[in-house]
């Protein structure tokens, strides 16, 4: 698995393929990490909390849930999760 190592505050955009494996870690606690993900071959397609919220039932994100596009397909999974609450709302 390729880990990429951000200092905070420092901004990262990549390729992330299927069956790869993307870990965001928040090595001081408390860290707000603003996210987005999009479609590389439509950037009109983009994650939507909304869409995330409705498809898991839950206002908060953990192992499991699913990240929903604009379109209503699901771009990724959450496969492991150390944190326990992410507000996908804010």
């Amino acid at each position: 698995m390729q880990v990429y190592d951000i200092p905070a505050e420092k901004p990262w955009s990549g390729l992330v393929k299927k069956g790869q494996v993307i870990r965001i870690e928040d090595t001081f606690g408390q860290q707000a990490i603003d996210t987005i993900f999009y479609n590389a071959h439509d950037t009109a397609e983009r994650y939507s909390s909304q869409d995330t919220m409705r498809e898991n039932g839950l206002a908060y994100i953990s192992t499991g849930a699913k990240i929903v596009s604009s379109e209503g397909r699901v771009m990724l999974v959450v496969t492991a999760d150390t944190s326990g609450k992410h507000d996908t709302s804010a």
